[in-house]
């Protein structure tokens, strides 16, 4: 695996050859585990890069197989267990925390086990799996084995950030939403405990980063996730927390450039495209809308808030049909939000033609099929 992606042009290709060296030994090695879990990060690495959900999806499920022939020869592995969750979290699959809980239990004193549970039960793939206390307790049982360790601070900062169920206070497009917590001292103690513990590290300047923008802090956050930017320039995920703090800040122009870099990077990233889309909105820049919200459908094909906002977009310029084509399939993923259908607002319509206009009504209405293309050119 390494060999391939030190000779490849691209990850994509690397991971490609990497997959096709491993199925060419596959008669001989079926029965090797080491085989099996390369084979399987090949197939997961792959789907990392990929666009297109459907063969991601396809790759991923391959992971899986690869991962799952290895328990069976080895199903004692607290790893295996671990890495198929990862692999079932990713393809949204509620088994993900079958398997991280089935790792504490063969091996209690296993750390990343914990963390793994921790982060699972502080955001999973359902809301009614969601269990605060467990992922406290978790985060306490890591911390417990492993005090020095700037990961278990962190997650046990993030579990707190959690649990603390406070008021939401949501902002403009492309903004991010500020938490208001009853006790933001104590996630905040342990994310400085993790930047005591590797103050040569980015991700504990990061992390408190992301904590700063939850609370609405972007001026601490902007800070941070300099801090870490400067050690490690090339670290994307410290460049989109940067873009969430100068969004915060109202620095648009900013957060629209480290957007961009960090879209280009991560193809897969929904938020981040979706969040380039929504500030060349503010921009005005229509066009260059509508490829980062096209992404983030294909990402996520229910994602009906997407839709309408694409629709803002098409609408302004000019492709009515277009336009109205999203507003139905928001109105087919949804069926009951039809009112909300009007936050297009009346300067969106000024220019829309009258039998336009009438069809929109008349979809609020949920009483239209989309013409056929051209109509409303």
């Amino acid at each position: 695996l390494q060999g391939a992606l030190g000779d490849a042009p691209s990850a994509a290709s690397a991971y490609r050859g990497a997959i096709d060296r491993f199925e060419r030994l596959a008669d001989d090695k079926s029965d090797n585990v080491e085989y099996l879990r390369q084979l399987a990060e090949a197939y997961s690495g792959l789907a990392s890069v990929v666009p297109d959900w459907s063969e991601r999806k396809q790759m991923l499920e391959r992971a899986e197989s690869a991962i799952s022939d290895a328990i069976k020869l080895m199903p004692k592995d607290v790893s295996l267990f671990i890495r198929r969750g990862d692999i079932f979290k990713a393809l949204s699959d509620q088994r993900a925390g079958e398997d991280y809980v089935m790792a504490v239990q063969l091996d209690p004193q296993n750390v990343q086990g914990h963390l793994k549970c921790s982060a699972w039960y502080a955001e999973p793939i359902k809301k009614s799996l969601r269990d605060p206390e467990r992922s406290i307790h978790h985060a306490q049982r890591a911390l417990a084995l492993d005090s020095n360790a700037p990961d278990c601070h962190m997650q046990l900062a993030i579990a707190y950030m959690k649990n603390d169920t406070g008021n939401t206070v949501r902002q403009g497009a492309g903004k991010p939403s500020i938490h208001i917590l009853s006790d933001p001292d104590l996630p905040l103690k342990h994310y400085t405990r993790a930047i005591e513990l590797a103050p040569e590290r980015p991700p504990g300047y990061r992390a408190r980063a992301s904590f700063y923008i939850w609370i609405g802090d972007y001026e601490r956050a902007l800070v941070d996730a300099d801090r870490a930017l400067s050690m490690n320039p090339n670290d994307v995920t410290s460049r989109k927390v940067r873009a969430m703090a100068f969004a915060g800040l109202e620095q648009f122009s900013k957060a629209r450039t480290d957007y961009s870099a960090v879209a280009k990077s991560r193809p897969n990233d929904a938020e981040a495209h979706q969040n380039l889309g929504e500030l060349h909105m503010r921009f005005l820049d229509w066009k260059a809308a509508i490829q980062p919200l096209t992404r983030v459908v294909q990402i996520r094909p229910l994602a009906w808030y997407i839709y309408k906002r694409r629709a803002k977009a098409y609408l302004h310029l000019g492709e009515y049909d277009l336009a109205l084509a999203d507003l139905k399939k928001a109105m087919e993923i949804t069926p009951k939000d039809t009112t909300s259908l009007w936050w297009i607002g009346p300067s969106s319509l000024e220019k829309a033609p009258q039998d336009f206009r009438d069809h929109l009504v008349a979809l609020a209405n949920q009483k239209v099929t989309v013409a056929d293309p051209g109509t409303y050119k």
